[in-house]
């Protein structure tokens, strides 16, 4: 009798043994299985009948050309001569409105028909600089402060200088707060047309004296050095610094004095 009772209560510790190890095949866990599957079809079927079938349909696949185009990436025209007209370049310490901003640009040139390149990303820039933690006298702590700058560029190619102008001005006039802006425009002009570009009396003046200003480009100096040449040739016994300095006032400017000429000249008037 005693070694049945035994054999009983060793088995049915082997069998909690098992469940233990494994508590998904017990029969309990079996049970809250069937009742939540049963829980789930009996609302799933509440639900159909009091709101529809519509609701657990399958989501609709939404095709790419329903969507609204500010929310697509920015389509690109392709350039036919490839001609560099003009390059923009942004500026920011942050880079969501600086990649928003440039977006806007290029699906603005997109708009008027423009051929724009992709967003270039330039070279970053880091600022630092070290100051003290403190103004107190005897402080030995620094503090370091960052500042990146982000840098984003795009051309234009193959667009009329009017419209690029009318682009310009319209993304100057929407740019948002912390982004810069500076443009490069290149222009062209046909060969031959130099006869009908008039240049004011006061710009000749400024580039007469900035030519004068510089010193003599080669060819100057070897058309001067013949004329002195020339002269010296027919008349040897001349002094050859006096023509020199002649040749030099009458072809390019007048030869000023060094300070020490000047200051010795003041003093033999005295």
């Amino acid at each position: 009798m005693l070694s049945n009772i035994s054999k009983r209560s060793l088995g049915f510790s082997a069998n909690l043994l098992k469940l233990a190890y494994n508590p998904l095949k017990s029969p309990a866990f079996s049970r809250a299985e069937l009742k939540t599957v049963r829980f789930r079809s009996t609302s799933k079927e509440l639900f159909v009948k009091s709101l529809g079938s519509s609701i657990f349909d399958d989501e609709a696949v939404v095709p790419l050309e329903s969507i609204d185009e500010v929310f697509q990436s920015p389509k690109k025209i392709e350039p036919t001569e490839g001609i560099k007209v003009c390059e923009v370049k942004f500026r920011s310490y942050g880079t969501q409105k600086l990649n928003f901003f440039a977006d806007f640009a290029q699906k603005a040139a997109y708009a008027l028909n423009m051929p724009c390149s992709g967003m270039i990303s330039l070279e970053r820039k880091i600022s630092r600089w070290n100051t003290l933690k403190s103004p107190f006298i005897y402080k030995t702590a620094m503090e370091i402060f960052e500042r990146r700058t982000h840098t984003r560029m795009l051309v234009i190619k193959d667009s009329h200088p009017d419209v690029v102008k009318f682009w310009l001005d319209y993304l100057q006039e929407n740019a948002p707060g912390g982004v810069g802006m500076t443009s490069r425009v290149f222009e062209f002009e046909c060969v031959g047309d130099s006869s009908n570009i008039t240049i004011p009396e006061e710009e000749k003046k400024r580039l007469d004296q900035l030519a004068t200003s510089l010193p003599p480009t080669p060819y100057k100096v070897v058309e001067m050095a013949n004329k002195v040449a020339e002269i010296m040739a027919k008349n040897p016994k001349d002094d050859i610094q006096q023509v020199t300095r002649q040749v030099v006032d009458e072809m390019h400017r007048p030869i000023i004095a060094d300070n020490l000429t000047l200051k010795r000249a003041k003093k033999n008037k005295k």
